[in-house]
């Protein structure tokens, strides 16, 4: 993996161990991901950065069977705007 790439991950995670304090989930209902920021790559590959960030602290994996549903969506900011929003459904009230 390219440096920069192992970089965001590993801030990435640093930000998401400072909002995610519990075990990480085996089920997720629904996961809804909205990006903003320069209007570069694709949001497969964005939203594989995340849930690769994502795995082992916050989800115990990125298989289907732990996430069954995804809402992704782009809005277009500046790079100094640029942020990832995440929102988790999981548990017995979905």
């Amino acid at each position: 993996m390219p440096a920069a790439y192992k970089n965001w991950i590993k801030d990435a995670r640093m930000y998401l161990s400072e909002w995610w304090t519990e075990e990480p989930l085996d089920h997720v209902q629904m996961m809804y991901v909205n990006f903003h920021g320069p209007a570069r790559g694709d949001l497969d590959n964005r939203v594989g950065s995340v849930l690769d960030a994502m795995k082992g602290l916050v989800i115990t994996d990125d298989n289907v069977n732990v996430i069954p549903r995804l809402r992704l969506a782009f809005a277009k900011a500046k790079a100094a705007d640029a942020h990832v929003f995440i929102r988790l459904v999981w548990g017995e009230d979905e």
